[in-house]
């Protein structure tokens, strides 16, 4: 720590970079504590001061590293100036993003000049309470040359960090805030470092933010009432108080108080209501090769969007991948909290890219078939595909008897649509290349055909 530069705000921001480190040291990270802790202090909120520790001069006299260690000081000056780094302080990051954010900041740092300590960092209040000299008394208890070879290179071209800083995908740290991606596990964090890797996740994530509000902003719960309903159908010397039998109120307050501790009050028994019956949307995106690019971001935007909808609504929901294979499901069940990992899955997964609709289909139809059986009453399955997802009319009868298919068809680029089994689907949504195309459009498009599928949720 003799080598960082940002004094933070509290010592508790330096305890939280403490756990973020030890964490990352699992996952590979090859950078020193002090670098981790300047650009973390930077992104959790506006430092006290940006400059070299005073008890830095008492412990090393040597002069070129008093001139490296003022480069990285200006380094971090000019980092902190930057709009970016603002707004990722706003995003106020869980330390699951955070831990992420820094190892893709880190990480090509750490291949160039590895730094090969493995010893982690104590997380101990006291010690970041008075850090200056704890690192006086430690400072020359290690080899500090790995330190200040790492401190050489990362200031020998200050353009490399301000660059990745600049390409940090705001969109994707928003949607992560929108859904509150923090209270996941630790191996999470390697879906959340994939997210910031490919360049489609930032797409989707401008799509999706979009998307969102314009669903949600009008959307509620369905069938919410206070009052009773239902007819009367007897008469029990149990109930809620506003099934008493109003002649009870007659009595006067001593004997109906009796009346009531010797269990002879009378209230109305209600009509017992219908139970409703349990609905599965069950929602299949495709995941081959034809499925790339803006139809790729279509499909897992709307997706989400679905889901996100779904949930609000309390109902049960299934989803899942295909390609030329039947990838794993997800269960979300309406009445539990949603600790929404299914985002980072959505975002993330990549699949083998080939076909076999046929294989997959018919799997389905088996198991779709079961799950009516031992489960659900009604099962909504909607199907998120392009023109030649081409399945067999036995298989599409087969799941049909089952399930009520809703098809989403993205177009190519000839808008021509031939499939065999269209007229089998209970519902049927396209959408043009055109529409892919325009941005507000697609945005739009996913918007309506949201709103179709979910209005009458929970009918069967």
């Amino acid at each position: 720590m003799a080598f960082s530069c940002v004094v933070p705000s509290t010592p508790a921001i330096t305890l939280r970079l403490a756990h973020c480190y030890n964490l990352l040291k699992r996952f590979g990270l090859r950078s020193p504590f002090w670098a981790l802790h300047d650009l973390g202090a930077l992104c959790i909120d506006t430092p006290a001061a940006i400059q070299k520790r005073r008890v830095f001069s008492r412990i090393n006299s040597n002069r070129e590293h008093e001139q490296i260690l003022s480069n990285w000081k200006n380094t971090l000056i000019e980092l902190s100036k930057i709009p970016s780094i603002r707004d990722v302080r706003r995003s106020h990051l869980s330390d699951f993003m955070l831990a992420a954010l820094l190892l893709r900041l880190l990480r090509p740092i750490g291949e160039k000049v590895p730094f090969r300590s493995t010893s982690s960092v104590p997380i101990d209040i006291r010690i970041y309470n008075d850090l200056d000299s704890w690192i006086e008394r430690w400072f020359h208890q290690g080899n500090r040359l790995e330190d200040i070879a790492f401190l050489r290179h990362i200031t020998s071209q200050p353009i490399r960090l301000l660059i990745a800083f600049e390409s940090i995908d705001l969109n994707t740290l928003r949607l992560f805030s929108f859904f509150g991606v923090d209270q996941i596990d630790s191996m999470s964090l390697v879906d959340i470092i994939n997210a910031f890797e490919f360049s489609e996740v930032a797409q989707i994530a401008r799509f999706t933010l979009n998307l969102l509000p314009s669903l949600l902003e009008t959307k509620r719960l369905r069938g919410a009432q206070t009052h009773a309903v239902g007819g009367y159908v007897g008469i029990a010397r149990h109930g809620s108080i506003d099934s008493l039998v109003p002649t009870e109120l007659a009595y006067d307050s001593e004997l109906f108080a009796l009346r009531f501790l010797e269990n002879e009050t009378a209230f109305y028994l209600r009509e017992k209501q219908k139970e409703e019956e349990r609905t599965l949307h069950y929602i299949l995106i495709d995941s081959s090769a034809s499925m790339r690019g803006l139809r790729s971001v279509f499909a897992r935007g709307l997706g989400i969007g679905l889901i996100k909808t779904l949930e609000i609504l309390k109902e049960d929901i299934c989803f899942r991948f295909f390609d030329s294979q039947l990838y794993e499901s997800h269960l979300i069940r309406g009445h539990q909290h949603s600790q929404n990992n299914y985002l980072l899955y959505l975002l993330t997964f990549r699949g083998e890219h080939g076909r076999n609709y046929a294989k997959v289909f018919s799997q389905l139809a088996l198991e779709v078939e079961n799950i009516k059986q031992r489960t659900y009453q009604a099962i909504r399955m909607y199907l998120v595909t392009h023109a030649e997802c081409h399945i067999p009319l036995k298989t599409i009868d087969h799941i049909a008897k089952n399930a009520k298919i809703y098809g989403i068809f993205i177009l190519p680029s000839d808008g021509n649509i031939d499939l065999e089994y269209l007229d089998k689907l209970y519902k049927v949504q396209i959408v043009t290349e055109s529409i892919l195309l325009a941005h507000e459009e697609s945005v739009e498009r996913a918007r309506h055909i949201v709103e179709e599928l979910t209005k009458t949720a929970g009918s069967g």
